[in-house]
């Protein structure tokens, strides 16, 4: 039994690495495409020629912002799709981690992009129309707005945007509502803000998450964790979820978050001020300087994405700690992180380069061999 125990898991190690391995190779060809497709449509004037088709459709300053979007979203489209429908859904098949048919996924798909493509027309139209008021400060102006614009988002996902893909569900089972309530104890975080999604009407994999912002705040159980994991387990994670909020996370990731933006946003300034001329803007209140403004943004974001991820990682390892410190089991750590790795095939042990840029947790085999470090 111990051979054959040892042979499921080698097995098991063996296809984790290698979906692994194509998901981080998906995600450096997306990188690149976005990068290329930007640069292909500043350099090329093909953000010009959408802003003429734009202007020809209406005189209307801000129905041009609307109409040049649409091009620009449609342009990109064609590229993103395919890669999309291979990652999220053939990918996904390819490793028995879904339960949709195509049907549901491309609506789905559909449902995702029209929601980006909203909320993108909220954030172009703001950015262009403060453009036109303060073409000298516009940069801090459109900071001030992203990060309130990003915190009533955060506080909508929750109630809005999430249901819009899952139902959310109470929890039935009275162990784990007991487990739960003595781990909120002394805490803010209320036992009616535990809740359970319908994951998996999508997707084997297991996962929770704490979300929202205020009193949309809420920790969040997959169902396929709770049908699969045992209730002093499914206590660790929650305990885990209940340190992000404790240590306050949500609003740490959000100072990051505007620390950094503001730099962009300065750059995409003065990247601005320094290229009208070059590329044939009309001002930098002309829209077709829009891909521009995103090749400076994307390029910084990737720049800071290794510092982004080891900031990621070390409130990942707090929040560890909490848990452990609050449940004193690190043997039900262990099977969670197993039972995990194994459900979500995560790749026990990437190389250190790969953690280092493209990991926000730390590697299972690292938070592993922490907890058996432990004792109490």
């Amino acid at each position: 039994m111990m051979n054959n125990n040892n042979d499921i898991s080698q097995t098991d190690d063996v296809k984790a690495k290698e979906y692994s391995k194509i998901k981080i190779r998906l995600t450096i060809v997306n990188l690149i495409l976005t990068v290329t497709l930007l640069f292909v449509v500043t350099f090329s004037g093909l953000t010009c020629i959408f802003r003429d088709w734009a202007i020809g459709l209406s005189g209307n300053y801000f129905l041009v912002i609307f109409f040049y979007f649409i091009f620009f979203y449609l342009f990109s489209f064609v590229f993103d799709f395919p890669l999309d429908l291979y990652s999220s859904f053939v990918l996904e098949h390819k490793f028995n981690l879904s339960n949709q048919n195509f049907k549901s996924w491309f609506w789905d798909d559909c449902k995702k992009r029209l929601l980006a493509l909203g909320i993108g027309f909220i954030l172009l139209e703001m950015l262009y129309g403060i453009i036109r008021l303060s073409p000298q400060r516009w940069w801090l102006w459109c900071w001030a707005f992203w990060i309130f614009f990003s915190i009533i988002l955060g506080k909508l996902a929750p109630v809005i945007i999430i249901p819009l893909f899952y139902k959310y569900q109470e929890i039935k089972d009275e162990k784990i509502k007991e487990l739960i309530m003595r781990l909120v104890e002394g805490t803010k975080l209320k036992i009616s803000n535990v809740y359970s999604l319908n994951l998996s009407k999508t997707t084997k994999k297991a996962n929770a998450a704490f979300c929202g912002i205020g009193r949309t705040k809420r920790v969040v159980l997959g169902d396929t964790l709770i049908s699969e994991f045992n209730p002093e387990e499914i206590e660790s994670v929650v305990a885990h979820e209940v340190g992000h909020y404790t240590m306050r996370h949500i609003w740490k990731n959000i100072l990051f978050s505007a620390s950094s933006s503001l730099i962009a946003f300065y750059l995409a300034y003065l990247a601005l001020a320094n290229s009208l001329s070059t590329f044939g803007f009309n001002g930098q209140e002309d829209v077709a300087t829009f891909p521009l403004i995103c090749l400076i943004f994307f390029s910084f974001n990737l720049a800071i994405l290794p510092l982004q991820n080891a900031y990621s990682r070390k409130m990942e390892r707090e929040a560890d700690e909490f848990a452990l410190n609050k449940t004193k089991r690190p043997n039900d750590f262990i099977t969670t992180m197993e039972k995990l790795g194994r459900m979500n095939l995560s790749d026990p042990s990437p190389h250190p380069f790969v953690e280092f840029i493209f990991y926000s947790h730390p590697s299972l085999k690292k938070r592993i061999d922490w907890a058996k470090a432990q004792s109490f």
